[in-house]
């Protein structure tokens, strides 16, 4: 019968200390594609209030009996470019953190010929903005292309405004 090894002498050995930080590796690895929160992107409040903001569903009566059409709902992507730079005066204003992002949108609608729905289509949208943290609630301002660019600048977020995603 094999003799059972310590931990101690497990960790001395330099193959079973490879395999153990390869079992490490791998279980953080599986966990961070797992769990959203480790995932380093965007608060949940954050994407909660995105998804609300944004995602439409098209979930309408058939067009005739027995249509097998079921409810179709948009998508979100979200792309976190980065932590910004919070200026003084909103810094005394109590807001304590800024992340800026991408989101894309994909949205479905109905197309119509003449005044007759006729079949979904997508269209899709992608706006950069800066997350706001104040007094312990994130505020994701309403869409504004001037004031997005804007606000990018004000807080000097990573990247340009316009980069291709």
């Amino acid at each position: 019968m094999p003799e059972k090894l310590s931990l101690r002498d497990r960790l001395t050995n330099p193959r079973d200390l490879l395999l153990a930080g390869a079992g490490l590796l791998l279980a953080i690895y599986l966990l961070r594609s797992c769990i959203p929160g480790l995932q380093g992107g965007l608060p949940s409040q954050v994407v909660d209030l995105l998804q609300t903001r944004y995602v439409v569903c098209v979930d309408d009566i058939p067009i005739w009996p027995g249509e097998p059409r079921q409810p179709e709902c948009g998508q979100l992507e979200l792309r976190l470019a980065g932590e910004g730079v919070v200026p003084d005066a909103l810094r005394d204003a109590g807001v304590t953190r800024a992340l800026c992002f991408r989101v894309t949108y994909t949205n479905p609608y109905w197309t119509t010929q003449g005044q007759t729905r006729h079949e979904i289509a997508l269209q899709s949208r992608t706006a950069n903005k800066v997350a706001l943290l104040q007094a312990g609630r994130w505020n994701v301002p309403s869409d504004e292309d001037i004031a997005d660019r804007q606000r990018w600048r004000d807080f000097s977020c990573p990247g340009l405004y316009d980069a291709p995603p």
